[in-house]
């Protein structure tokens, strides 16, 4: 089975629906012979409130994410770059978290947190028709990542949190690690799962064969911040504090800062971040200032 790189996830332990403002930010990512700059920042979320989890698609034309509106259910929304219209693509009762792509192409997997307190992972249709499917029951995925069209990666609640193994044909899961951060990514140039260990007080970030049995560290710290991704050259990126950091294996030491995105107006506290297929797009998410 094919390896596929659909990557994504969100933590929602006790989780009340009156979350934190938030924007979601998307920026040109110019890359003049391996010195990179972000320029062209756009507030495609414009909304007084809760938005977050980005997530490109797979041809980088538009992008996924969870947003609250006026109080409302969290819903999962699309944005098209071409026309700048965003679209509701869940709008039901209920949480909707971590969109994600499935390998597939016409659905994307979810974290629902339903009214009654219960957290699945479930599939909705890309199109927009509401009818979701529970895809692993009895498991509280905070988050998740594809690994091919059966299997997937899971940052599972409990004490303590752990990583997963799920098959969407029996619905069970194994555990592989534990004392994990929340990011899940694949390695573009491998197909290496790559997450962050906080079982030590430097934490690290970890390669692992997804179908295999062991992580191992790479010996680059993440300065207490678990958001990144990769670029699919290769490149390493992360946010903290309002900076954006790169790391090139066999070429950089160690993070190197390429942008203050205050420079270009975003002034709140950076976390999430990805990048889009194509790797000409980056997505943040910044807190709402006051």
């Amino acid at each position: 089975m094919k390896r596929l790189a659909f990557c994504f996830g969100v933590l929602f332990p006790g989780l009340s629906l009156a979350q934190p403002g938030s924007e979601v930010w998307m920026l040109d990512l110019v890359d003049d012979y391996g010195k990179v700059r972000l320029e062209n920042p756009v507030n495609i979320s414009h909304n007084t409130g809760y938005d977050n989890q980005p997530h490109f698609l797979p041809n980088s034309d538009g992008l996924l994410y969870a947003s609250q509106v006026d109080g409302g259910a969290i819903d999962i929304r699309r944005y098209d770059f071409a026309t700048g219209e965003t679209d509701n693509l869940t709008n039901s009762a209920g949480g909707k978290f971590s969109p994600t792509v499935m390998p597939d192409g016409a659905h994307f997997s979810s974290i629902h947190l339903e009214d009654d307190g219960t957290q699945l992972l479930k599939k909705f249709p890309l199109n927009g028709s509401y009818g979701p499917e529970v895809i692993i029951p009895d498991v509280v995925i905070g988050y998740h990542c594809w690994v091919n069209d059966t299997t997937l990666m899971a940052f599972v609640l409990g004490e303590p949190v752990t990583l997963q193994r799920c098959y969407t044909t029996t619905g069970t899961c194994e555990i592989l690690d534990e004392q994990i951060g929340r990011g899940l990514k694949i390695f573009p140039l491998n197909g290496a799962l790559t997450y962050v260990s906080k079982k030590d007080s430097i934490w690290t970030v970890n390669l692992m064969d997804p179908l295999g049995e062991e992580g191992r560290s790479i010996g680059l710290t993440m300065n207490g911040t678990e958001d990144f991704d990769w670029r699919g050259n290769g490149s390493l990126f992360k946010t903290e504090g309002n900076l954006i950091f790169r790391w090139r294996p066999g070429e950089d030491p160690t993070w190197e800062q390429i942008a203050d995105l205050r420079d270009l107006g975003i002034d709140g506290a950076l976390t999430r971040i990805t990048i889009s297929p194509d790797g000409t797009k980056v997505a943040v998410v910044a807190a709402e200032e006051n």
